[in-house]
């Protein structure tokens, strides 16, 4: 367990180095055996310095170790382990990183907010930043936090927790979907929601399995990245207690499987450690020659460093100074700027006094303006509203006399319109009285036909069949005249009927445009007209002598009444004369 103090202080230790690759990068920092690097089914050896892009997939051998670096954040890669980098380059605010077998130490920069996550076949961390160390094996994956918090959950993110220090969690290869977190002497399963129900076998991917070598690149050479902007100082510390160096808060004993967990991280840690090892004396191997042939120049260096850190004090102690001196400016202008404050708040506040005065006078001068407005606005209103008045009343007084004018032109209009329907009328009556005389006189000739006819036939019987004969012929005749008589009758009677119904309409039709002649001279002059004639039926502006008095044409015309009378009179007459 104090392995994972190492590894922190290691990497806090560079963490301050200025000798750092682009913060996007991912890059190699340090490697130690066959560590290689796959990309689109080719494979090249990792070369200190070397860039890690998108797609590549991290591969130490046996005895292999590598740290990949970006920026502040460390990857330190054991021995027999195997992480990728997404194809897809990283545009959000989440970087991923795929751990597939082996154990890696994660020191990542720490964030607001969750910005760094591994995924495993078992088991997945989000981190905000910390420092925590991850191991895959053929049986699982555990998880255990040196610094910080991690989000750990099972795969399919049913089962999470939040992993404080001193706590490990861990996911079973053959039971995925629990999540078992152990730590302080105490133990506690969380359970997928996703969990298949008893009886059922889920489908689970194969679980991964280290290389036992990782073959060299058969055709593809690395070239080595310039020496520039690499970490050239080891990543370790020699190893100290967890227990102290955290009070106690991790210490004690817990079961068999986080035992064979913590083994399992401390190994990855221990490898990890002998990566800083070995990269020390790779560093210090190809750099002894120069060491001896730097070492006089190293000795003027420290001469020149003695002189400049000197100065630099001398330089410390007059910047000291000036700060100060500057301080003591400040305080001044602090108290010179306090006092304009106040000045400018005491000139401000006699400014809104002046101003609120003003407002008040200016919105006086206003209520005033506009009382003095509203009153002109009244009177012009009043006068116009009595101009509006008078016309009215006089428009009034003239609809008046217009109005009594039509009304009694309306009035002789619709007396003449009585008047002549009532000439109409009585035609009409006249018609139909001339019909049921003719209807009557007709009866009568049928009457008068069968009453010869039956004293003929009585005669024939009383007398001889010569005066029967006479006497039926003399009925014929009769007859034959009667009807004569009374279909010229009848026709006499229709064509008087017809002719005083034609002289009704016509006149009611006159009478009826005179009216709404006079009616329309009425509406345009102040004093109606007589333009209906008189009750006698005389017309407009005629004397009274020149009319007909509904008599017809002339006064001297007979009326159909008489004429019927003739027809009878003579019908009368004949049949006295045959009988």
């Amino acid at each position: 367990m104090t392995h994972f103090r190492l590894t922190a202080l290691a990497l806090a230790t560079v963490a301050s180095s200025p000798l750092m690759a682009n913060d996007l990068d991912w890059r190699i920092s340090e490697a130690s055996g066959n560590v290689q690097l796959l990309h689109a089914g080719l494979s090249k050896v990792a070369a200190r310095g070397g860039l890690v892009e998108p797609g590549d997939t991290i591969v130490t051998g046996r005895g292999a170790r590598a740290v990949v670096t970006r920026g502040e954040e460390y990857l330190m890669v054991a021995p027999s382990s195997q992480l990728r980098l997404p194809a897809a380059e990283q545009s959000g605010a989440v970087t991923k990183i795929f751990q597939d077998f082996g154990n890696v130490v994660f020191m990542i920069k720490k964030k607001m907010t969750p910005h760094f996550s591994v995924s495993t076949p078992y088991l997945a961390a989000v981190v905000k930043g910390t420092t925590f160390s991850v191991s895959v094996t053929d049986t699982g994956t555990s998880v255990q936090v040196i610094e910080g918090a991690v989000d750990v959950a099972t795969a399919d993110g049913g089962a999470h927790d939040l992993l404080k220090p001193g706590a490990v969690a861990m996911v079973n290869a053959m039971d995925r979907f629990r999540l078992r977190i152990e730590g302080d002497g105490a133990a506690r399963t969380i359970t997928s929601p996703a969990i298949p129900a008893a009886g059922t076998t889920p489908q689970l991917p194969p679980a991964p399995s280290a290389p036992a070598t990782v073959a060299p690149a058969p055709t593809v050479t690395a070239n080595a990245a310039p020496r520039q902007d690499v970490i050239t100082t080891a990543i370790f510390e020699k190893p100290v207690s967890l227990a102290e160096t955290t009070g106690g808060l991790v210490n004690g004993t817990i079961g068999d499987d986080v035992q064979a967990q913590f083994a399992m991280v401390g190994e990855g840690s221990h490898a990890a450690a002998d990566t800083i090892h070995a990269a020390a004396a790779s560093v210090a191997a190809t750099e002894v020659a120069s060491h001896a042939e730097t070492a006089r120049m190293e000795a003027s260096a420290t001469v020149a460093d003695a002189s400049a850190a000197a100065k630099a004090a001398e330089q410390a102690a007059s910047v000291a100074e000036q700060s100060n001196k500057a301080a003591a400016d400040a305080a001044a202008a602090k108290a010179a700027s306090d006092a304009a404050s106040a000045a400018a708040a005491a000139k401000a506040n006699e400014a809104a006094q002046l101003a609120r005065a003003a407002a008040a006078e200016a919105a006086h001068a206003a209520d005033e303006t506009a009382a003095r407005q509203a009153q002109e606005a009244a009177a012009m209103a009043a006068a116009a509203e009595a101009q509006r008045a008078a016309d009215a009343a006089k428009q009034n007084a003239l609809d008046a006399a217009a109005i009594d004018a039509a009304n009694k032109a309306a009035k002789e209009a619709a007396e003449q319109a009585q008047r002549a329907s009532d000439q109409a009328a009585q035609a009409e009556a006249d018609r139909v009285a001339r019909e049921a005389a003719r209807q009557d006189a007709q009866k009568q000739a049928e009457q008068t036909a069968k009453d010869a006819a039956k004293a003929a036939q009585e005669a024939m019987d009383r007398s001889a069949e010569k005066a029967a004969r006479d006497a039926a012929k003399a009925a014929d005749d009769a007859a034959r005249e009667q009807a004569k008589q009374l279909a010229d009758a009848a026709k006499a009677a229709e064509k008087a009927a017809s002719d005083a119904a034609d002289r009704a309409a016509k006149e009611a039709e006159k009478a009826a445009k005179d009216a709404e002649k006079a009616a329309q001279d009425a509406m345009k002059v102040d004093t109606p007209v007589d333009m209906a004639g008189d009750p006698r039926g005389n017309g407009p502006g005629s004397p009274p002598d020149k009319g007909n008095n509904g008599q017809g044409k002339s006064g001297k015309d007979a009326g159909p009444l008489d004429n019927l009378k003739d027809v009878l009179s003579s019908q009368g007459k004949g049949g006295k004369g045959k009988n």
